[in-house]
């Protein structure tokens, strides 16, 4: 009686101690697939951010190396809105790029020249380019820029410019610029697939929005980076949204 109450409790031990095992096993299973769920996610998450924002630097400083090209030839020539020289520079620039258009701003006088030969003076149209974020950006950076998305004053879309100044003895005597519609930007953006469980967009080094699929989020704050920022030129974090827990990665474009 007494062996078999000491075997009971032997096997009761043995049982209880194999069930431990099992339940110990089992978590540590389930967390290691956790861990290896969560690590794959952010490795693609991550990888996707960089070769998007390494696409979109590419895309953007192959229109700089276009513009300043130009720039360059324009230096040499005299600035002029009826110049014909730099009518057909501004044509063969804008063609190469592939820009809606690629326009010379002057210095002395505020003067603009388009590629197709129009151009405008603040006399007779009230436009001074030198009043323009493409020629301010320029002259802000004292070289190749991009700005931030504007109204066109002629086609009254959205679009970026990228500009470079023209340099005369180490001074500014205008700007080369040029007009990228927004839409070929975020179609770049937009059409980055997710697996259909997530969507990308493009803020500003500011934290603003300035590509979104909700055209209502344009130039807000973008709460999701504000959790997320940090030094680091590319991130993986978690944050919310309206109290949705998301996955989020970024990466800067250099």
């Amino acid at each position: 009686m007494k062996s078999s109450t000491i075997k009971s409790k032997i096997l009761t031990l043995i049982l209880f101690s194999v069930s431990i095992s099992f339940i110990i096993l089992g978590f540590y299973n389930a967390y290691n697939n956790y861990n290896s769920e969560y690590n794959l996610i952010k490795q693609k998450e991550l990888d996707l951010a960089k070769e998007t924002s390494k696409s979109i630097n590419n895309y953007l400083q192959s229109k700089i190396d276009i513009v300043e090209a130009v720039a360059l030839e324009v230096s040499a020539l005299p600035l002029d809105v009826k110049n014909g020289e730099i009518v057909n520079k501004l044509r063969l620039g804008n063609f190469s790029g592939k820009f809606s258009g690629l326009y010379l701003g002057i210095a002395d006088n505020g003067n603009f020249l388009q590629f197709d030969g129009s151009f405008r003076t603040p006399q007779t149209h009230d436009y001074d380019s030198r009043a323009r974020p493409w020629y301010k950006k320029a002259v802000e950076v004292n070289g190749a820029g991009v700005s931030a998305p504007y109204i066109d004053f002629s086609t009254k879309k959205l679009v970026i410019s990228v500009s470079a100044p023209i340099k005369k003895d180490g001074n500014i005597i205008g700007v080369i610029g040029s007009d990228i519609p927004l839409d070929t930007v975020v179609n770049t953006v937009l059409n980055i697939n997710l697996d259909e469980q997530g969507f990308a967009y493009l803020i500003d080094n500011l934290g603003k929005t300035i590509i979104h699929k909700d055209d209502k989020q344009f130039n807000s704050q973008n709460k999701i980076y504000e959790q997320i920022k940090s030094s680091d030129a590319l991130h993986f974090d978690e944050a919310l949204d309206e109290n949705n827990p998301q996955l989020v990665a970024y990466s800067s474009i250099p």
